[in-house]
């Protein structure tokens, strides 16, 4: 996989944290920081979907709590 450079500034403590939970533990900042960023990633795109869902299904038809209750009672299942 090719591999680019990125600045980013930070705040200095922010870099001071991230270096004492880094190198105790032998883990790379670079790698640190590309699976913090694949992760939030993943997370935003995830965030994305949910609301293109809600957005979908706004206008739908629902039910209330006291008509699934008696869907549930119909099929046999105790509430």
């Amino acid at each position: 996989m090719e591999k680019v450079l990125l600045g980013a500034r930070l705040p200095v403590n922010l870099i001071t944290e991230l270096r004492s939970f880094c190198k105790p533990r032998g883990i790379l900042i670079n790698h640190f920081v590309a699976k913090a960023v694949i992760e939030r990633l993943k997370e935003e795109k995830e965030d994305e979907e949910d609301t293109l869902t809600i957005e979908a299904r706004k206008n739908e038809l629902s039910m209330s709590e006291a008509e699934w209750n008696g869907y549930l009672k119909g099929r046999g299942i105790s509430v």
